[in-house]
C-alpha cells in the first residue's frame, strides 16, 4: 500500500494522509496516519571539482559546482573535467514509514551529470529517524557554468 507523499522540497515539509481501513462490526472506519518528512540538512565535497557551495531554501537544494579550467593566451579556454559528492540528509517528520526513491534534477547545466548511489536508491526512513542519500556530480570537458537544481522524490 502506497500513497505518493509528493515532492520532498529542501527546508520544506510536505504531507500526505495514509488511510488504513477497516471494518468494525460491519462498518467500515478509518484510522489516520500522517506523512510528512523535511530535508534536514545537505552538504558537498572538494574533489577534482568542487561541490562545496551547497544550500537549501525550502523549495529546492542547490549545488553550485565549480571546476577547473585551462585558459591560454589567443585560445579558447579548456574544462577540466572533475568530480564531488553531495550528501542530502532527509527526516521522516510523520507517523508512517517512507520510501526516498530518487533525485530529480530541475536544472543541470551542460556538460554536468548526476547519479545517485544504487546503495541508497530506495531508503526506507522509519518515524522520527532519517537517512542519507548520497549523489555524485561529474562535469565532462563540455562542463558549462551554472547551478544545479533539484528535489528529492518520496513515497509512503
Amino acid at each position: 500500500m502506497g500513497v505518493p507523499l509528493g515532492l520532498l522540497l529542501a527546508g520544506g515539509i510536505a504531507f500526505a494522509i495514509v488511510v488504513l481501513t477497516t471494518t468494525v462490526g460491519g462498518a467500515t472506519g478509518f484510522i489516520d496516519s500522517t506523512a510528512s518528512a523535511r530535508i534536514a540538512s545537505a552538504s558537498g565535497t572538494k574533489s577534482s571539482a568542487d561541490c562545496s557551495n551547497v544550500t537549501s531554501d525550502g523549495s529546492t537544494v542547490t549545488i553550485n559546482p565549480l571546476v577547473g579550467r585551462t585558459v591560454v593566451d589567443g585560445k579558447t579556454a579548456e574544462v577540466i573535467p572533475g568530480g564531488c559528492s553531495v550528501s542530502i540528509r532527509i527526516e521522516n517528520t510523520g507517523q508512517v514509514p517512507l520510501t526516498s526513491s530518487r533525485w530529480t534534477a530541475e536544472k543541470l547545466p551542460t556538460g554536468w551529470s548526476i547519479t545517485q548511489s544504487s546503495s541508497n536508491s530506495a531508503i526506507t526512513i522509519a518515524p522520527g529517524q532519517s537517512a542519507t542519500v548520497q549523489l555524485s556530480i561529474y562535469a565532462d570537458s563540455n562542463a558549462t557554468v551554472g547551478a544545479i537544481a533539484g528535489r528529492i522524490v518520496s513515497a509512503t
